[in-house]
């Protein structure tokens, strides 16, 4: 899995990337609000996502060798999407450079 970090040049002098300011609390933050609300973890909605994925490939009759998440956060759909279709070569580009 290839995880990569964009800006713009000078873009970081001028603002910080909204996820930057909870990237590193994200899981927590987002775990808590869904158990709360929903009585489920986040990677409950995370798995849901990945199946959805792989149900439209399948539906489609696609048999992609590459999938790039645009927006990629801290990487929860790829690493759950690397252990459903672990052939499959994931890259994620994300503006956050605390989103590791």
């Amino acid at each position: 899995m290839h995880l990569r970090h964009e800006s713009s040049a000078g873009s970081e002098d001028k603002m910080r990337p909204e996820f930057d300011t909870f990237a590193e609390e994200y899981n927590a933050i987002n775990n808590s609000d869904a158990m709360r609300v929903t009585g489920y973890p986040l990677d409950y909605f995370t798995k849901y996502k990945v199946e959805d994925i792989c149900t439209e490939f399948k539906a489609n009759r696609l048999s992609p060798k590459t999938f790039l998440d645009f927006g990629c956060g801290i990487g929860n759909t790829l690493k759950s999407l690397s252990i459903k279709m672990p052939k499959l070569k994931l890259s994620g580009v994300e503006v956050s450079a605390t989103s590791d």
